[in-house]
């Protein structure tokens, strides 16, 4: 018991680290998708995403920006530059398939899409809230700004 109440005390200690650890994972992660989006030209793995889309023009649009979002946005949160605008362009994309794509499969499904999405979903509104953290380019850069005191 003493243990498991040490454990708890080391984590509550480093609270935000462990969220800074799922900001880089979630943005690595975004990243890896992103690639496996962009590799696959000939068969289109977006294609079951946007078939619903009778422009090809819109089609490729919609295909362009899920690819950039993951690859930019994912980097972006991965080393915590620009980390909020990151997630925030991340959250139209998954709003959408959890809503609108995997929500026709429902819970339990063999590919358990909703869930992992939905879990996306939910961890980049707390990246939102959360912001970059300390372990991050954001932080770096405030670091080495020099402060303004208002004196010319």
């Amino acid at each position: 018991m003493k243990t498991l109440r040490e454990m708890e005390a080391l984590l509550d200690r480093h609270r935000d680290g462990l969220m800074e650890l799922v900001r880089i994972y979630l943005g690595v992660a975004l990243f890896v998708r992103g690639m496996v989006f962009w590799a696959y030209e000939g068969d289109d793995p977006l294609f079951g995403y946007h078939q619903d889309i009778h422009s090809l023009f819109a089609q490729a649009a919609f295909a362009h920006y899920i690819i950039g979002a993951h690859l930019a946005g994912g980097l972006l949160m991965a080393i915590g530059l620009l980390t909020r605008i990151a997630a925030l362009i991340q959250i139209p994309i998954l709003f959408v398939a959890v809503t609108f794509l995997h929500a026709r499969e429902g819970l339990f499904a063999a590919g358990q899409n909703l869930e992992l999405s939905a879990l996306v979903l939910f961890l980049l509104v707390l990246i939102l809230i959360q912001g970059s953290g300390r372990w991050s380019v954001d932080a770096w850069l405030a670091k080495s700004r020099p402060e303004k005191t208002g004196e010319h």
